[in-house]
């Protein structure tokens, strides 16, 4: 066994510290262009190393850190490879593989693909084929440019949750695009024929039946997603209404690419990627980006990495945009709560009804203070507040027996939605006082509006403007 174990110490030292030195240097070369940092191609190696040091032949481990590279690798750069294989579910945080992590060993490629390829695993051929060739896509880069300068290629598409997929779909269209053309639309014209070798190749390795690759059915691309996200559960980033990412374990703070298919992701799969570009001023600046972006639904990552998400009590309440009761689901990781898409309550019973009632009440609520804060800031009159507990109650008379706005008649409906708005509850009366003083309060930006210009000989006079 001790000979054994001293074999395939050094058959691992020779096998990976020439591919690692190699592409250390192509990665100087790529890094006068795109600024790809060595620190991230050492990774990709490393993690297939560590795969074969944890598991090893006949089940013998040996520590990446006690190998003896002729190229040494940092050891941030082997606790990274560490990390990500823990939160790809391969290892376990004493070193043990699991299960995921011997199925994951059977394929030949980098240990984010074999993660994805193990999630596929348990769908049909068609949908196995078609992850096969988005990962020969993105093992050769990928076939399409990134940046907001280069989106021709979008038309070829129709995606808007992932860029992965949507790449896919640019290559089946690439019959139909005059190779001319390319470089206008953004095609990456030498990735092409290589996506083709890798696809060919990942076909004979994964012994993957033969099917004409088809468009993405809805259906599938679910499927297709899920797939990603599990090979990329170490790299999931939060993104607020400015397209600003923050990653979700390291809270890092990056940019989303502008190439980008995703519209309006509040969670996300990606690859951080630094570009640098010129200046005006004829010097370079970096743009710290996230690429390869994959919407992520919430409700996936406690089934994909039970270990790094745990599921909490989802809470519920009344979603303005469907007039319904639903209910999201909420997942913790380390110190954050992520929220779950909002999902509608069908169930008529009396608990729901009640519930129903009371969350529409604490949505006007919501409503009717903006209101009142709105108003607060012009006038110096107090504005009264209304009671939750009111709210609460004339809801219940109102909307007393249903879970949704639909089950309401024109009449009832009317009347609910008028709950939530502040005139309804201090009369027209006061309401047309706060809005009769523009001039001694100041007046809002709608005011302005609906008053509109008016010419000189009908504005009226004001003494304090005028003196």
């Amino acid at each position: 066994v001790a000979e054994h174990r001293g074999g395939l110490r050094e058959d691992l030292c020779r096998d990976i510290e020439q591919p690692l030195a190699a592409d250390g240097q192509a990665a100087v070369r790529r890094h006068a262009t795109k600024d790809v940092g060595i620190p991230e191609r050492e990774d990709s190696f490393l993690l297939g190393v560590g795969e074969k040091c944890f598991e090893g032949p006949a089940g013998i481990g040996i520590d990446i850190e006690s190998l003896d590279f002729y190229h040494d690798p940092s050891s941030k750069a082997i606790q990274r490879a560490k990390r990500t294989l823990v939160a790809l579910g391969a290892m376990t945080k004493s070193g043990d593989v699991t299960h995921i992590g011997r199925q994951m060993e059977e394929f030949p490629v980098e240990s984010s693909y074999g993660r994805m390829l193990v999630e596929a695993s348990q769908c049909g051929q068609e949908v196995q084929s078609k992850l096969a060739a988005i990962i020969g896509i993105q093992e050769v880069g990928g076939i399409v440019k990134g940046g907001a300068r280069h989106t021709g290629w979008h038309k070829y598409t129709k995606q808007t949750k992932s860029d992965l997929l949507a790449q896919y779909d640019v290559y089946l269209a690439l019959p139909d695009i005059i190779p001319e053309q390319y470089e206008d639309i953004g095609i990456i014209g030498k990735n092409v024929h290589k996506a083709t070798e890798v696809m060919e190749r990942l076909e004979r390795d994964l012994k993957l039946a033969r099917i004409p690759l088809s468009a993405i059915t809805s259906e599938e691309q679910d499927q297709l997603m899920r797939c990603i996200v599990a090979g990329q559960i170490d790299e999931l980033w939060s993104v607020d209404e400015k397209n600003e990412a923050t990653h979700v374990f390291t809270k890092r703070r990056r940019h989303l690419s502008g190439s980008s298919v995703v519209r309006n992701p509040k969670l996300v799969a990606g690859t951080p990627f630094d570009l640098q570009v010129p200046t005006r001023s004829g010097g370079l600046e970096t743009l710290n980006l996230v690429q390869g972006i994959t919407a992520v639904k919430v409700d996936w990552l406690v089934d994909l990495a039970p270990h790094l998400f745990a599921s909490r009590r989802g809470k519920t309440f009344y979603d303005p945009r469907t007039g319904t009761l639903s209910s999201r689901q909420l997942v913790r990781t380390g110190g954050e709560v992520l929220e779950g898409a909002s999902i509608p309550i069908t169930e008529m019973t009396n608990d729901n009804m009640r519930l129903f009632a009371d969350a529409y009440a604490e949505w006007a609520f919501e409503q009717i203070e903006r209101e009142r804060r709105t108003f607060a800031k012009y006038h110096t009159k107090r504005i009264p507040s209304v009671a939750r507990s009111q709210l609460r109650q004339q809801a219940r008379i109102l909307a007393g027996h249903v879970i949704s706005l639909d089950a309401l008649s024109s009449k009832q409906r009317l009347e609910l939605i008028n709950l939530s708005k502040l005139g309804t509850h201090l009369g027209n009366d006061f309401m047309a006082k706060l809005g009769a003083s523009p001039a001694r309060h100041g007046h809002t930006k709608q005011q302005s509006a609906r008053r509109g210009w008016q010419p000189k000989h009908k504005r009226k006079f004001d003494r304090r403007r005028d003196s």
